[in-house]
């Protein structure tokens, strides 16, 4: 374990998080997306939170790819968003007509969840979104912090 992520983890338990929570994200791999963890996430946010859009940032176009398909997959999350139509993989290639989805509020009682790069962090504003995730790992592993 890193200093970093040991800090960051004594950190959520003097915020009060469960030790079998920091006992989880201590075992995790920093280094790996788990598109599971990810899809449960999102499932959670459709089934348990207050209405209104998700937006997930990215490192880049094949894992936002990887995670559309996670969550188009889910039975849960399809239902949430009119059979996938309001979950938005957020990449250059996408039309006009499919880029206008972004900003449309979506009918009472379905979600929408846009997925997209951390560009779109600072280049965009979608004014429905009620829930934020940041997923991301290193893009090289050459530089790694000292171990503690």
């Amino acid at each position: 374990m890193f200093c970093s992520q040991a800090k960051f983890i004594s950190a959520l338990s003097q915020r009060g998080y469960l030790q079998p929570v920091c006992d989880t994200l201590r075992v995790l791999d920093q280094n790996v997306i788990n598109y599971e963890l990810a899809t449960k996430l999102v499932t959670h946010v459709c089934t348990d939170m207050e209405p209104g859009a998700i937006l997930i940032f990215m490192p880049g176009l094949a894992e936002i790819s990887k995670l559309h398909e996670s969550l188009s997959n889910n039975h849960t999350v399809r239902a949430a968003t009119l059979n996938s139509q309001y979950l938005i993989a957020l990449h250059s290639t996408l039309s006009t007509a499919e880029q206008k989805v972004i900003f449309e509020h979506p009918p009472a009682g379905i979600r929408k969840i846009v997925i997209a790069t951390n560009i779109a962090e600072t280049s965009i504003t979608i004014d429905d979104v009620v829930s934020a995730q940041t997923v991301s790992v290193p893009y090289s592993n050459t530089k790694m912090p000292p171990k503690c």
